[in-house]
């Protein structure tokens, strides 16, 4: 092979070695899959529609996995909810996900029950849970605004690991036991 071609295979080859391919569970520090999902109201929900690029500044993402049916979830919901709410007011996006079973009518029911206004999503073929390794109810993964995963474990440190990388900051902790 020419030094001519070498000089772009290499680029080429770390930038594919930094993305995790959906099928794979996201590392920290690496850039996570572009996971689409369905919202309540019908729209797109895309991690790579949120990301730095020549354009756009990108989002820091908050995606917290969660059920309605577990305890837990209901018992840190209005946390949650404020959560979100400093999510948005901050500029960032904030993403609910269930993939525990909740059809779309039963979830759509205990939104609008509940007042949940931020962006909830099923999970239908647990992608997301799987690329980003939810395997308890309540996790919670950060993803800086190139879609790097900086963040993953309780939902109660994740505004802080949120926060961190909003100001551009390294986020100090990377990681804690989820809860649920």
């Amino acid at each position: 092979m020419s030094n001519r071609r070498m000089f772009w295979v290499v680029p080429v080859l770390l930038l594919g070695a930094a993305v995790v391919v959906a099928g794979e569970t996201a590392e920290l520090g690496g850039v996570v899959a572009d996971l689409k999902w369905k919202s309540l109201d019908g729209k797109e929900v895309s991690l790579g529609a949120l990301r730095k690029t020549d354009k756009e500044a990108g989002k820091v993402v908050v995606v917290h996995f969660w059920s309605y049916k577990c305890p837990s979830g209901k018992r840190i919901l209005d946390e949650v909810k404020a959560m979100a709410e400093a999510c948005e007011k901050n500029g960032m996006a904030f993403i609910g996900v269930c993939a525990y079973g909740e059809s779309e009518a039963e979830l759509k029911a205990f939104a609008e029950k509940n007042g949940i206004s931020y962006t909830l999503c099923c999970d239908e073929g647990k992608t997301g849970t799987n690329t980003l390794g939810a395997k308890v109810v309540t996790a919670t993964y950060v993803l800086d605004r190139e879609g790097k995963l900086v963040y993953r474990g309780g939902w109660a440190k994740a505004m802080d690991a949120a926060g961190e990388a909003n100001e551009g900051k390294e986020v100090s902790v990377k990681e804690t036991k989820p809860a649920g």
